[in-house]
């Protein structure tokens, strides 16, 4: 699946049930029920890998990408406050290159995320990412850029659904009249199995399909503004689930046939 269109891939697993049990302070034998599953490694046919750390909440904090030669090249670190994500930092040879400072709403939900980006002069805000929802689900996400002291919207997504799964995107971008004109589509079908990144709690805040909607996508279709299809960026999915439903292998393959990618993913069960 295509994971996380803005600045970092991240993942993480999706509830499920596991039992085992240890001596409660009675003696007796107390259930210990593991709710999760997290992935803790997402491997690319190339040898490249990342690994995933997380805090006390479950949460993911660090996000490390390294080369197919096992040397990291870059990582992202996350913060929260209330268990709500607030700030993330991405870092490339131990330099700070992007920073964005998040504010939610009552339900925890991202309604702005300042961008910064370290530039000659130090580290300045470049802009934001602004959010719309129709009830608990994200309608809109909107980038806006400053420049000379004055703001403009520079991109928009807006999401349709069919329950619980999103299943059109419609993308717009700044035209020749320096107002956002549509810009193309992307249309998605479904398996009925998991979403392990379902859980990741990051989906509202990147935007990312795959981490929003409940289950994998099957097939990602993307059109221009006439509804032709772009064969060489259209994708077919197809997984191997372990037995709780969750993906352990996912193939890609564009609608051309000429890019074909496989990655696995390796979980921790807590």
């Amino acid at each position: 699946m295509k994971k996380i269109k803005i600045l970092f891939i991240l993942f993480i697993g999706a509830a499920l049930t596991i039992a085992s049990c240890k001596k409660d302070p009675s003696g007796g034998d107390t259930p210990v029920v593991k709710k999760h599953s997290f992935v803790t490694k997402k491997t690319n046919d190339d040898g490249t890998y990342s690994k995933y750390t997380y805090n006390g909440d479950n949460q993911i904090s660090k996000s490390e990408d390294y080369n197919a030669s096992g040397t990291s090249t870059k990582y992202s670190v996350l913060t929260y406050s209330s268990k709500h994500l607030v700030k993330y930092e991405s870092f490339e040879n131990g330099t700070l290159k992007t920073k964005l400072e998040i504010s939610n709403n009552s339900s925890g939900n991202p309604i702005s995320a300042d961008i910064y980006i370290t530039q000659a002069s130090g580290l300045a805000k470049i802009g934001s990412f602004n959010y719309t929802y129709s009830g608990d689900k994200l309608a809109s996400r909107t980038m806006m850029y400053e420049i000379n002291g004055q703001t403009f919207e520079v991109s928009k997504v807006e999401y349709t659904y069919t329950g619980d799964n999103i299943t059109k995107e419609t993308e717009y971008s700044l035209g020749a009249s320096q107002a956002l004109e549509v810009s193309g589509y992307t249309k998605y079908e479904y398996d009925s199995k998991k979403n392990p990144f379902l859980t990741l709690g990051l989906g509202i805040f990147t935007g990312d399909v795959g981490s929003i909607s409940v289950n994998n996508y099957t097939k990602e279709t993307v059109l221009d503004t006439s509804f032709t299809i772009d064969n060489a960026h259209s994708k077919n999915y197809t997984y191997e689930y372990n037995d709780k439903d969750y993906p352990t292998k996912e193939t890609s393959k564009t609608f051309n046939n000429s890019v074909t990618k496989v990655t696995t993913y390796s979980y921790d069960y807590r």
